[in-house]
């Protein structure tokens, strides 16, 4: 019987399952350390304490028995694609005829001094659920502070910020490395919480000179226009160079190096690839990522396709979930037709535009030649999470369709999906604009 191996299930992974019929004829294991998959767009919520824990995860057994398949919680320790074995954590061998690499990316704080230790973060739902607790001690200690400080008449060694300047201030700062979408959204979700806090005082530290580099300068001067009435302090061309207890140290072209005091430095930098990738030879080196052909395929092993951030491809693409949901369900697809001797087929991704959250100040939806913003956006992406979910985790069971009502939302149906980035309907929501 053919066999297929799938590392990683969470969007490509779970996509690639979904797309590899039920047979009895074919074996399929999908393998992954954790017990749930998470919904990764929507975690900086957790921030905020606007959304639960319990609403990003979905049971990944369930998930991939609704698919036909085998479910391994397990860690693959060793991969070879030569010899069609993987070696999980417990020393259990995983035979292949074809294998799906969807191990997705890991946390990366780039050798910083002091940044594993120091840093949060910003990456699953278990590191966002803790900068939301982190945040909110720290905004109680800081209002007993202001407190105590008023009812004794006596202002506090305090930062200033030009809204309150003058006033009585104690410290709840908080630094945010890194000013891309999770950065940003991270910065929106801050605002909603504790932007009238009288205590808060924001840095946004990012290595290049503009917020979200890659999308439109037209965003990042509406997240500065809305950031205006708030204590927040860009630093742009500026990198972090040490993370320390009490803060941050910082380096730029023009500007000396710096200690800047924090309460608490929450980590944005980016994902590198999971060192399975270079230890099965997938990868040049411990900080590539896979390079695949059109087909998906390991450009060393044909037997081995890669998907999601993993890969990759020829020609670059955001490493965004919807198209790590397109190339797992292709990669689902080119598995199967290569056990079965047929020929697999190039991935053609479709475009889609990418939707930023700014708390509840704005939503963008960034497209190729165009950018809407507008908050009623936010029912989009929300609408997006729900229709999504209802189509990788049907409401066919119980357990489902419980899991769908803490959800709080009917399953939608695939059709869905593009009526809801119908770029018409979405101009005729009241509130919605074109930036430009």
């Amino acid at each position: 019987m053919p066999r297929i191996l799938i590392l990683g299930a969470n969007f490509a992974g779970i996509a690639a399952a979904r797309a590899i019929p039920a047979s009895a004829s074919l074996d399929v294991t999908v393998v992954d350390r954790s017990a749930s998959f998470e919904w990764i767009p929507n975690i900086h919520e957790l921030i905020s304490r606007r959304r639960t824990t319990a609403s990003l995860r979905v049971d990944r057994r369930r998930m991939v028995r609704k698919a036909g398949h085998r479910f391994v919680r397990a860690e693959v320790r060793e991969l070879d694609p030569a010899r069609g074995i993987a070696v999980t954590d417990t020393g259990r061998e995983l035979r292949f005829d074809a294998c799906i690499v969807a191990t997705g990316g890991v946390h990366d704080d780039f050798g910083v001094r002091g940044a594993a230790r120091h840093a949060m973060p910003f990456k699953s739902v278990a590191d966002c659920d803790a900068i939301g607790k982190r945040l909110a001690e720290l905004a109680r200690q800081a209002t007993r502070r202001v407190a105590a400080a008023t009812s004794q008449g006596t202002p506090s060694k305090a930062r200033t910020s030009s809204r309150s300047a003058g006033q009585p201030r104690t410290s709840f700062t908080v630094a945010i490395v890194g000013g891309g979408i999770e950065g940003i959204e991270c910065l929106g979700e801050v605002l909603r919480s504790y932007g009238d806090h009288q205590a808060l005082c924001v840095h946004v530290i990012e290595a290049a000179g503009q917020l979200l580099a890659g999308a439109p300068r037209v965003v990042d001067r509406a997240v500065r226009a809305h950031c205006a009435p708030y204590p927040v302090n860009f630093h742009m061309n500026t990198r972090v160079t040490a993370v320390t207890h009490t803060g941050v140290g910082l380096a730029g072209k023009g500007r000396p190096r710096a200690l800047l005091a924090a309460d608490i430095v929450i980590w944005n930098g980016g994902a590198r690839p999971s060192s399975v990738l270079a230890r099965a030879g997938l990868a040049g080196g411990p900080r590539q990522w896979a390079p695949v052909t059109t087909t998906l395929q390991s450009r060393r092993f044909p037997n081995v396709f890669v998907a999601g951030d993993a890969a990759a491809l020829p020609r670059p693409i955001s490493k965004q979930a919807y198209f790590a949901l397109q190339m797992g369900a292709h990669a689902g697809r080119s598995a199967a037709r290569f056990v079965e001797g047929l020929r697999p087929r190039a991935f053609h991704p479709a475009p889609k535009p990418m939707l930023i959250a700014f708390g509840e100040l704005d939503t963008f939806l960034v497209g190729r030649k165009s950018v809407l913003a507008g908050t009623a956006l936010a029912l989009v992406k929300e609408g997006l999470l729900h229709a999504t979910l209802a189509q990788l985790d049907p409401p066919t069971d119980t357990d489902a369709a419980l899991a769908l009502g803490r959800r709080a939302v009917a399953a939608l149906r695939a059709a869905a999906l593009p009526e809801l980035l119908s770029i018409e309907r979405l101009l005729r929501l009241p509130g919605i604009r074109v930036l430009r």
